[in-house]
């Protein structure tokens, strides 16, 4: 079996998460043009990294030879922002991977796909833009879910939280129409407990208790503001 993930926020995250309520204004001023209180977008993106760090042969002389992790690779998504008072907006957002889960022998083997595996976000969280204009830098924090669907027999889907931080800029061309430009570092936890994943060759992998599970994603898009 796949093993489970679940989210455990890294301190770094929280107070992130914390600075961005610490620095919301006491009073907001009007912001932005009028009827400004809806935002669409709709992206692509490019996710790294995926890795299960802690994944070892189950022989142990084979122990840290072999990871399994995510192929780097594109995907697609939709953020709606809904603003709650100046420039702090409610976020709503998913994101889909359709990629493989490769295993990794070192630099001097190829690696190998094992099964096709589509990660899925579902996240809501707070965006903050730090001032009005055609230019907007924002950060954002999100809390949600993980969904990993692997295209395999016997593998089922597996649904955890997760969380992330980001940032990026609105670029509006028209007060209703802009580029957003954004990157988010996503984190889940896996814990496995007595749980393994076997590949096509009925090799097994033990998962540690806590496998730390990250993805970064870059994100180019267009908004629609209503």
């Amino acid at each position: 079996m796949l093993a489970s993930p679940v989210m455990k926020p890294t301190t770094t995250l929280l107070a992130a998460a914390a600075a961005l309520l610490l620095a919301l204004p006491a009073a907001a001023q009007p912001y932005g043009p009028p009827g400004d209180s809806v935002q669409i977008s709709v992206f692509a993106a490019y996710r790294f990294g995926g890795e299960f760090d802690s994944v070892g042969f189950e022989d142990d002389f084979f122990d840290d030879f072999v990871d399994i992790e995510v192929d780097d690779g594109a995907g697609l998504g939709v953020a709606l922002d809904a603003r709650l008072s100046g420039g702090l907006f409610l976020e709503l957002w998913a994101s889909r991977q359709r990629t493989d889960l490769v295993e990794n022998e070192g630099i001097f083997l190829p690696t190998e796909a094992l099964f096709d595996l589509e990660v899925d976000y579902y996240h809501a969280g707070l965006l903050y833009e730090w001032r009005p204009g055609q230019v907007r830098p924002f950060f954002a924090v999100s809390i949600g879910a993980t969904r990993f669907r692997p295209d395999a027999a016997g593998l089922d889907d597996l649904i955890r939280p997760s969380f992330s931080l980001g940032g990026g800029v609105k670029m509006m061309f028209s007060e209703s129409v802009g580029l957003r430009l954004d990157g988010r570092l996503i984190s889940t936890v896996v814990e496995a407990d007595d749980d393994e994943f076997c590949d096509r060759r009925r090799f097994c992998y033990d998962f540690d208790d806590d496998v730390y599970f990250y993805q970064a994603e870059a994100r180019a898009g267009v908004v629609v503001a209503f």
